[in-house]
């Protein structure tokens, strides 16, 4: 099952999360939107050409004495280059994949993956919000339906931000609804 985004209430029942209080519903799952992906799918493939051109322009501008020695020479270099877009390759997948955010009915999680090894969780509960706003920059994430959701805290700096997720006004309007609902739940209580 996709989690990009999920709205529907039968849908959300069936996922759970480490750390999920007993009464607590998901709202919506969120990733980065699709087209951030394949932007950096688009420049890998032309960092590919790369080699090629290489190879055959390299000889128009330079005179190269001993072709088979270029030749192997070339051929180790494009093998290392290679390997190296892959694991570029590899980290930025990884990194697509492994950010998500939850937005609950008590709070909105943020688990954003930086390298292999570091992985940031962040909590802000709807008590602690101060602010939402969100962000479509641009051409491009208007009509993809892309862009950012700050979420301001009492904390000195912007405490949580969701980047590049899809629907991000809707997002913002569901974040705000469930805020709206839990301070209710609090004034009753008092």
């Amino acid at each position: 099952m996709s989690i990009t985004t999920i709205v529907n209430p039968e849908e959300t029942k069936k996922i759970t999360f480490p750390g999920q209080y007993e009464n607590e519903q998901i709202l919506l799952v969120k990733r980065r939107h699709w087209i951030v992906l394949a932007g950096f799918i688009l420049m890998i493939a032309l960092l590919i050409l790369v080699p090629i051109f290489v190879y055959f322009f390299l000889p128009l501008v330079f005179e190269i004495p001993n072709a088979e020695i270029f030749n192997k020479l070339f051929l180790f270099i494009t093998c290392l280059y290679y390997l190296f877009l892959s694991v570029m390759s590899f980290f930025m997948i990884i990194d697509y994949y492994l950010d998500i955010w939850i937005i609950t009915s008590q709070r909105i999680l943020s688990v954003e993956q930086k390298g292999l090894f570091h992985r940031i969780v962040v909590e802000v509960r709807y008590s602690q919000i101060q602010d939402i706003t969100s962000v479509v920059p641009g051409l491009v994430a208007t009509y993809f339906q892309f862009g950012n959701i700050n979420i301001q805290t009492a904390a000195e700096k912007e405490r949580m931000m969701l980047k590049q997720i899809t629907h991000p006004v809707e997002t913002r309007r569901v974040i705000s609804d469930a805020y709206h609902k839990e301070m209710e739940k609090t004034e009753e209580k008092k």
